[in-house]
C-alpha cells in the first residue's frame, strides 16, 4: 500500500489528494479495461459494469468538483468512474485550450492517483456536427491520449451527443479519430457517440465500425428516464447487438429538469444489471453532478458555493444509492502483487450523530486493532485533531472545539484509508 499527499494547482482548482494503491479501489481490483464480445471487462477477462456520475458542464461548475467534493464521490458514494463533461463550444475548449486542458490533466491524475476509472468527454452538442471542429478534435485526442497512455484508468469519449447528422457521418469522424488515439494509447476503451443525441443505435448496429478500428470500441447511449421510456426495449434489443456504454442518463426529462420519474429508471437500473437480451451488465454515468437549478443535478442549488457536498436533491439521493446497489458482483482479477477483492464497498466505520451539535463518536468497527490513525480536517485538508493510535480504543470522540461547518475524518488503517464527512451544526 502506497500513501502520498499530493496538491494539485491549475486554473483556479485546488485539489488535495490522499493517494491510495489498495485493494479499495476499482482500477487496482480490474485493472485496464477490455472488450470481451459485447461486455465490458477486466483486464483478467471478467464482466465489469462501472456505475459513477457525470459532471456539468466544467466552465460553469468548476466549484462542484474539487478535492472535497470528489473525495466525496470516491470515498463515500464509492463511484467507479467519473465523467469529466467539457464541452467545445458554448463557453468551454475552444475558449481556451491550454486551460481545459490543464483542467482535465488535473481530473484525470486524481482519479488516477486514487483508482478511479474516468472518462474525457469531448461535449459536442452545438453543433452536433463532431466534423465542425475536426482540426481542434483531432489535437486534443492526440495531446490526450499521448499524455495518458501509460494509465488505466482512462476511457476516451470522442463526441457526446452528435445531432443533425447521419450515422455515415459520425463514423467518418470516429475512423479519423480512434487512429489518432491508437498510435499513443493501443488499448484504452474508447466511446462513440450515436446520432439523435446518442439514441439511435439501429444506425450502428446495421453498419458498426469495423477493422482495426473497431478495436475495444464502445458506442454510447443516452436517455432521460421521464422523456425516454419508451425506447427501453429498442435499447435492451440491441444489447445483443453491439457493445454499449450508457455515459449519460437522467432521472428527469429531457431537458434535464421537469419531473423526475424514479420508478421508471429502476426499470432502466434492471435492464443495465443484466436483464437485457444481451445478458450483459451496462456500465453507466449519470447526470449530473452539479448544484445546478435542474431537477437532474445531484446537488442541492447553491451548494458547491458553500462547499456543501452531502445536501442532495431527490435524484442525487436515489442515484447514489444505484450506485452502490445491488452490491456490485464484478469478479477483480489477480495481480502479482497479491489477491483484490470486492470488499470496496464494505465500510468499516460508522460515525454518528451525523450531523452533530456538540461531538461526534468514531465508531471503528470489529478491526479497531487496525487503525494506525484517526485525522479529522477542514475542507481544504488542514488537520484540526488526531488520533494517533498505540492502544487504540473501538470508539473515540472529536468535534467539541470545531465551529459550524463541514469536516472529513480520515481513518488510516494498516491495509486501508476511509474518507467520512461530518456536519457539525453549531
Amino acid at each position: 500500500m502506497k500513501r502520498s499527499i499530493t496538491i494539485y494547482l491549475t486554473s483556479s482548482i485546488i485539489f488535495l489528494s490522499l493517494t491510495l494503491t489498495n485493494a479499495q479501489s476499482p482500477v487496482s481490483k480490474f485493472g485496464r479495461l477490455k472488450l470481451v464480445g459485447k461486455q465490458l471487462s477486466s483486464e483478467c477477462g471478467k464482466p465489469v459494469q462501472l456505475r459513477g456520475m457525470s459532471s456539468h458542464g466544467i466552465q460553469w461548475f468548476k466549484n462542484c468538483l474539487t478535492g472535497p467534493s470528489l473525495g466525496i464521490l470516491i470515498n463515500d458514494w464509492n463511484i467507479d468512474v467519473l465523467r469529466m463533461a467539457m464541452y467545445v463550444d458554448e463557453g468551454g475548449y475552444l475558449t481556451d485550450t491550454t486551460y481545459f486542458k490543464n483542467t482535465i490533466n488535473t481530473y484525470v491524475n486524481y482519479c488516477d492517483k486514487n483508482g478511479v476509472y474516468c472518462i474525457i468527454d469531448w461535449h459536442v452538442l452545438t453543433p452536433g456536427d463532431p466534423n465542425a471542429h475536426i482540426k481542434e478534435s483531432k489535437g486534443f485526442w492526440n495531446y490526450m491520449s499521448a499524455m495518458h497512455s501509460a494509465k488505466k484508468n482512462v476511457i476516451y469519449e470522442i463526441c457526446n451527443e452528435p445531432n443533425g447528422v447521419s450515422w455515415s457521418t459520425v463514423k467518418n469522424y470516429a475512423n479519423t479519430i480512434i487512429p489518432i488515439i491508437r498510435a499513443n494509447d493501443k488499448e484504452a476503451i474508447i466511446l462513440v457517440g450515436t446520432p439523435n443525441y446518442s439514441s439511435d443505435l439501429d444506425s450502428p448496429a446495421n453498419d458498426p465500425i469495423t477493422g482495426a478500428n473497431a478495436y475495444n470500441v464502445m458506442y454510447t447511449y443516452h436517455f432521460y428516464a421521464a422523456s425516454h421510456m419508451s425506447r427501453l426495449g429498442g435499447f435492451s434489443n440491441n444489447t445483443n447487438r453491439i457493445p454499449i456504454f450508457v455515459s449519460e442518463w437522467g432521472t428527469s426529462d429531457f431537458t434535464g429538469g421537469g419531473n423526475i420519474d424514479l420508478n421508471g429508471a429502476q426499470q432502466w437500473m434492471d435492464n443495465f444489471n443484466g436483464a437485457n437480451a444481451g445478458g450483459v451488465k451496462i456500465s453507466w454515468t449519470n447526470w449530473n453532478f452539479s448544484d445546478a437549478k435542474e431537477t437532474s443535478a445531484a446537488l442541492a442549488t447553491g451548494s458547491c458555493a458553500n462547499k456543501d457536498f452531502t445536501t442532495l436533491t431527490p435524484s442525487g439521493t436515489k442515484v447514489k444509492y444505484w450506485i452502490s446497489n445491488p452490491a456490485k458482483s464484478s469478479v477483480a482479477c489477480i495481480f502479482p502483487n497479491g489477491i483484490e477483492d470486492d470488499s470496496h464497498n464494505q465500510l468499516f466505520t460508522n460515525i454518528y450523530p451525523n450531523p452533530f451539535n456538540d461531538n461526534f463518536t468514531v465508531n471503528l468497527g470489529p478491526n479497531f486493532k487496525d487503525v494506525l490513525k484517526v485525522e479529522v480536517t477542514d475542507q481544504e485538508g488542514k488537520i484540526l485533531e488526531t488520533y494517533n493510535t498505540n492502544n487504540v480504543l473501538p470508539e473515540l470522540h472529536f468535534g467539541s472545539k470545531l465551529s459550524n461547518g463541514q469536516y472529513f475524518v480520515r481513518i488510516i488503517r494498516s491495509n486501508k484509508v476511509e474518507i467520512k464527512s461530518v456536519v457539525k451544526l453549531k
